[in-house]
């Protein structure tokens, strides 16, 4: 896979005229790292870099979202759940929707 550490990450699009993605990202021991980019002209490009660690606790499971640029409305499973940033403690073990 890819050794731990700092990485920077390029993406260049294959459509011509679209802005490459450039961004500096931690690899860790045990941790998957997800980097996801949708390209579209200037602000209409869109992505994400996420980063999930193994808990011991699943009662203690936690989401923290936060968003370029910040004070952007959360939803978690179709309910209104804050702004960004945002902690949401005591998550259950299960997939949800972040919207």
């Amino acid at each position: 896979m890819i050794d731990v550490g700092e990485h920077n990450v390029h993406i260049v699009p294959e459509k011509d005229g679209l802005d490459p993605f450039d961004e500096k990202i931690t690899i860790s021991s045990s941790v998957l790292t997800v980097v996801d980019r949708t390209f579209g002209q200037g602000a209409l490009s869109e992505g994400s870099v996420i980063t999930l660690n193994k808990i011991a606790d699943k009662n203690d499971a936690q989401i923290l979202v936060i968003s370029f640029p910040d004070k952007v409305q959360v939803s978690l499973d179709n309910n209104l759940v804050g702004i960004t940033p945002i902690m949401l403690k005591n998550q259950t073990e299960s997939d949800h929707e972040i919207n």
